[in-house]
């Protein structure tokens, strides 16, 4: 590696200096040196390689559906858009239980396709644009999603009406796309301190101020930063701290989300953990230097103390 004293001389040495210019001008096709056939041929070879990379692209097409409740969501890609559509359509034997057969119909006698969002009409008023965390609440009848139009990945979360589109109370800035609802009428988002780390959990009731949310919890360790997921069950929201070397997680009931996070794993140091929740139990991988290759744990949803090794750690196996 060259030292900052050698690189220092080669960037102020006028004959390295010298020559590099008129190699610069010919590249970019300005100054005395400049070549426009060179700068014509790449550019003809800049949209070849372009020509073929968006021909291999299917365009117009669409993400596999997801049921929820009595829809399948999805989302729209359209020629010559560079943005998504996010979509549904109503499952028309929708209070049947789900299936791992179950296909969405798309033909003439489907229930019609609902747009819920298009992304290429916001995008229209910006220079950059990106949704992040496009959450449907429970009830299927809002979503909540981020918003970041700067590129700077600092999120406005917006809630509208899944129908409509009609806005539903003030919308909560300065957040992360970290973001899930509790509840019919309730979010939980994270947001970031001066240094752009994710270090404070809130509580938000819709029709409510934001400057009136509830901070649930605040890493103030900067070496620690936080995140958030809902379990496959929906009855849990899991926000976790975590370092390069330590996991810890809390817990909160969707239902009851005035009594708060909960810690379901310890902070202890170079423990990683990793949280679900199936049925009474929750289910806990757990990563040591000592348990390289993790153990799987289960507590009872009424007693988390009570941890039972379900898959011993083994060194051979991961």
């Amino acid at each position: 590696m060259q030292s900052p004293e050698t690189l220092d001389l080669y960037q102020n040495n006028l004959y390295i200096l010298n020559s590099l210019y008129p190699e610069k001008g010919y590249v970019v096709g300005r100054g005395p040196a400049a070549s426009p056939s060179f700068r014509q041929w790449t550019k003809h070879l800049e949209d070849q390689i372009y020509a073929e990379i968006r021909g291999r692209i299917k365009e117009d097409d669409i993400s596999a559906p997801v049921r929820k409740g009595p829809y399948y969501y999805y989302e729209r890609t359209l020629e010559g858009k560079e943005y998504v559509q996010y979509c549904r359509r109503l499952i028309s034997n929708g209070e049947a239980p789900p299936s791992v057969y179950d296909t969405m119909p798309t033909g003439p006698d489907a229930p019609r396709e609902h747009v819920i969002l298009d992304e290429n009409i916001k995008a229209q008023e910006h220079g950059y644009y990106s949704i992040r965390a496009f959450e449907v609440s429970p009830n299927n009848k809002l979503v909540a999603y981020a918003e970041d139009t700067k590129g700077d990945e600092i999120y406005t979360v917006y809630v509208i009406d899944a129908e409509t589109q009609t806005p539903v109370g003030k919308p909560i800035v300065g957040a992360t796309s970290y973001l899930e609802w509790a509840g019919e009428e309730a979010l939980v988002y994270i947001t970031m301190d001066e240094i752009l780390r994710p270090d404070k959990v809130w509580l938000h009731k819709l029709g409510s101020d934001q400057s009136s949310d509830s901070c649930l919890y605040h890493e103030k360790d900067d070496m620690f930063s936080l995140d958030l997921q809902a379990s496959e069950s929906k009855k849990f929201l899991f926000v976790a701290s975590e370092s390069k070397t330590t996991r810890f997680v809390f817990y909160l009931d969707i239902s009851e989300p005035e009594d708060g996070l909960i810690v379901l794993t310890p902070r202890l140091d170079g423990i990683d953990t990793s949280v679900s929740h199936r049925g009474h139990h929750f289910f806990i991988k757990k990563r040591s230097d000592e348990f390289f290759n993790s153990e799987l744990l289960a507590c009872p949803l009424d007693n988390i103390t009570a941890t039972t090794v379900l898959l011993p750690h083994r060194e051979r196996y991961y």
